[in-house]
């Protein structure tokens, strides 16, 4: 699950409509939130494709001229699908087909550490490349990092073991 307490400030606040909405009416509370938002971040699958409330948050985003600042990442399904079943996108995405505004989905299916910084390249305006790059050279460097720590370990493991036994040779000698 993700927790929007680890994100940087950058990405704060964050409204996930699942967990803040509180009892009474949806739209209102959708609408402040959708308004107070810099991007939308639509989970696609079949499921969401059915939401009307999904399509409503889409086309309001829309509607407010932010169209740039939708963010499809494809869970499962087929964005565009002739077949119900396993298309993906809400109706106000799909409308957009063949426009010179039709989004393109993020696929998450490709693997979840690719799909997490596309989010983030396209959040900050950033390419992909230089962004996946940056991480690439941080994952290599915490990896170098375990490594010298496992080998400080192994080595201070051996001399305990060294001086444990020559403790045992000097004791069996006398």
């Amino acid at each position: 699950t993700i927790n929007p307490e680890s994100f940087p400030d950058k990405f704060h606040p964050i409204f996930r409509d699942i967990y803040e909405l509180s009892g009474g009416e949806l739209n209102p509370q959708i609408t402040d939130a959708l308004k107070s938002s810099t991007n939308l971040i639509v989970i696609c699958s079949p499921n969401s494709a059915k939401s009307e409330w999904v399509n409503l948050e889409v086309q309001t985003f829309i509607d407010n001229g932010r169209i740039s600042s939708i963010i499809p990442v494809i869970l499962e399904g087929t964005p565009y699908s002739d077949d119900a079943d396993v298309e993906c996108f809400v109706p106000a995405l799909k409308k957009l087909r063949g426009t010179d505004r039709e989004l393109l989905g993020i696929n998450a299916k490709a693997g979840k550490e690719i799909a997490s910084v596309k989010i983030v390249a396209q959040i900050l305006g950033v390419s992909f490349d230089s962004l996946w790059n940056r991480y690439e050279r941080e994952k290599e460097l915490e990896r170098k990092k375990l490594i010298e720590e496992r080998r400080r370990l192994q080595r201070l493991e051996s001399r305990y073991l060294a001086e444990k036994g020559r403790t045992a040779i000097a004791k069996d000698n006398n």
